[in-house]
């Protein structure tokens, strides 16, 4: 029984201490049509949400140099946006976070952390709203949103 008993009490104990995860990505909707390009609109948020922005892989894509968030020592955590209109009426933030090692190199983190999305977008989700762009979240938000199990 003890023996049975021990790896239940350690899987217990470990999701206890598992970071509570997000998405690498947030949507929006497109709610006023000011006349203006939905492409001049993401850069105007982004500038005054304090990112840089840069030239994106492809035309569609408006793209930000990366921002430190978080130093653990002996390495940093670095995000970069890749904010895409999709379907008219549609915009998705692709949240891309990165380790930088203090000796130079960078690797993808394949998850997001609530306190570092949190950290990322605050100041950029005010600044879309302010742009006519609505917050619509996660597809795991508009599910829970909607009742769906």
């Amino acid at each position: 029984m003890r023996r049975s008993l021990a790896p239940l009490i350690l899987l217990v104990v470990a999701s206890g201490c598992a970071p509570s995860l997000s998405p690498l990505y947030r949507d929006y909707s497109v709610e006023t049509d000011s006349g203006n390009d939905v492409f001049a609109r993401i850069e105007r948020a982004l500038v005054a949400a304090d990112w840089t922005v840069t030239e994106g892989i492809t035309d569609n894509v408006v793209a930000t140099e990366p921002r430190q968030f978080r130093s653990w020592g002996i390495y940093s955590v670095e995000i970069e946006l890749e904010v895409v209109p999709l379907a008219g009426d549609h915009v998705r933030v692709f949240v891309n976070p990165y380790r930088h090692f203090y000796q130079g190199t960078r690797r993808k983190v394949p998850y997001l952390r609530k306190s570092w999305a949190r950290s990322a977008l605050k100041d950029l989700s005010n600044a879309l709203e302010s742009e006519g762009l609505a917050y619509e979240g996660t597809a795991m938000e508009r599910a829970r949103d909607a009742g769906v199990r």
